[in-house]
């Protein structure tokens, strides 16, 4: 598989390892992709038109928000490659650019999601504009630049664990200081 950047695709806006590479391209034909490279292979993670995420052909539902949705602004994966988490500051799941996160993981033969999406708490969040995975890929911190808890724009991040079923926070948010 060739993967071909172009003028305007910031490819490279995000870029995180373990065993494979990630790398975001949140303006790709203005639906963004992430590519994962790994020893012998190279797959796709590509946010279509048609409202479908496509993972090396198997799709999952998706989400899109115009020309300006970008799914890709922030990607982490584990020590050995087989979790990716993604941020999408722009996802309208739960208000105008509250954003989601969401966490896949390698079953040995395809890419699946790993619980719920993540969401914003409300419009203009921007949840997921960062995200970080521990090595094991069992704990996942997602910040939220804009979050208005301890005051406008202030921020916050959030730290989960996986129990085995779904993502639970833990503890409490850590918010940002207010102006």
């Amino acid at each position: 598989m060739t993967w071909m950047e172009k003028q305007q695709d910031n490819s490279g806006f995000v870029i995180s390892d373990g065993n494979n590479l990630a790398v975001g391209a949140r303006y790709n034909d203005g639906t963004g992709h992430v590519l994962l490279r790994g020893q012998f292979t190279m797959m796709e993670l590509v946010i279509m038109q048609a409202m479908y995420v496509y993972f090396v052909g198997m799709e999952m539902p998706g989400h899109r928000r115009g020309l300006t949705w970008m799914e890709k602004q922030s990607v982490a994966l584990s020590s050995d490659g087989n979790i990716l988490a993604v941020g999408a500051s722009y996802n309208d799941g739960n208000g105008n650019n509250a954003g989601s996160a969401r966490v896949f993981h390698w079953n040995g033969n395809a890419w699946a999601q790993r619980g719920n999406d993540l969401d914003g708490e409300a419009a203009d969040d921007y949840f997921g504009h960062s995200v970080a995975l521990s090595s094991d890929g069992k704990t996942l911190a997602v910040g939220a630049k804009s979050n208005d808890g301890n005051g406008v724009n202030a921020g916050h991040a959030r730290v989960f664990h996986w129990n085995g079923n779904a993502w639970a926070q833990r503890g409490n948010d850590l918010d940002g200081e207010a102006a």
